[in-house]
């Protein structure tokens, strides 16, 4: 397939833009939730909680990831789609079951983890950043899933659906917090 390098460009400079309206609807979630509720221990704890799945999943998501466009590639060049289609559900099977070790690790970790991430908090902030990062660990999963997902879309040059992804989490956060 010859990509013409006009092409190239026009869809890394939409995907860039794309991922700098995410960021700074990130920024603006932050500012806003931090305008809504203040700086109380219940936001910090909250906070705190998005870390460790956060964390789980960039740990094996990112390689996965990386790893995975060029061998869905090669497989789709020397063995054909089926062979591919396989490989993607192999490596789905594989992402649920890493995921749910994972978050069973992290769910029994989290008691060491949270205070760690959490100098300084009351107690009472500490239990409620438990209970949440426990609440939150299933998010592992379907950042597992998403990463697969968006792989297989980038191996296939479908850039933008992954590209909105950031857009998509932080535009409803926005729009409910104004």
């Amino acid at each position: 397939m010859n990509i013409q390098p006009r092409t190239v460009f026009k869809t890394a400079g939409l995907i860039s833009l794309l991922l700098i309206v995410s960021r700074l609807l990130g920024y603006l979630r932050e500012a806003l939730l931090a305008a809504r509720f203040g700086a109380t221990y219940a936001t910090d704890a909250y906070l705190v909680a998005q870390d460790l799945p956060t964390s789980l999943f960039a740990a094996v998501g990112a390689g996965l990831t990386l790893v995975f466009i060029p061998v869905y590639r090669d497989v789709v060049q020397k063995r054909g789609d089926a062979a591919a289609w396989r490989l993607v559900n192999t490596v789905l099977n594989l992402t649920v079951l890493i995921a749910a070790v994972l978050l069973l690790i992290g769910w029994g970790l989290a008691p060491a983890f949270v205070p760690r991430l959490a100098p300084g908090l009351p107690a009472a902030a500490i239990a409620l950043a438990l209970s949440l990062t426990r609440m939150m660990l299933p998010m592992v999963l379907f950042m597992g899933l998403g990463g697969v997902a968006a792989a297989v879309l980038n191996a296939n040059r479908q850039f933008m659906a992954p590209a909105m992804v950031g857009l998509m989490n932080n535009l409803p956060v926005v729009l409910v917090l104004l």
